[in-house]
């Protein structure tokens, strides 16, 4: 969580859910996130209840999101359509930096000691299988 917080506090893009906070239980100790409430849900839901949504749409806003994530020196690891929010105006949210890393934390090229296998195998691209 203290990554996931870390990276998440210095961001800020019309195309990534805004953290507003971090609320920690006093009798528990447990931590929490909080952000918008985002009435649409995941792109996962969205698409499965408007197969007719604008994915052109989608695909703009999380390309310039994880352009913007790159541009900050952060990789997500984790980009799926349950990680993905759908605003009320049908703009992608990129969500759920648990996995994220700064691109100084990432292995180096080549590097065959380190695992590859963080984030989802199902949405990983190939070339980390």
């Amino acid at each position: 969580i203290v990554r996931e917080t870390n990276v998440w506090l210095t961001l800020q893009h019309e195309n990534v859910l805004q953290l507003l906070g971090v609320a920690v239980c006093a009798t528990t100790q447990r931590i929490w996130l909080v952000s918008p409430w985002i009435v649409r849900g995941s792109m996962k839901q969205y698409l499965k209840d408007d197969p007719e949504a604008d994915c052109m749409v989608l695909s703009r806003g999380l390309v310039q999101g994880v352009a913007y994530l790159h541009s900050m020196g952060v990789v997500h690891e984790d980009i799926r359509a349950t990680n993905v929010l759908v605003d009320s105006s049908g703009q992608p949210l990129l969500a759920d930096f648990g996995l994220s890393r700064t691109m100084e934390q990432l292995p180096p090229p080549g590097d065959t000691t380190t695992s590859m296998t963080d984030g989802s195998l199902r949405w990983m691209a190939p070339e980390r299988l």
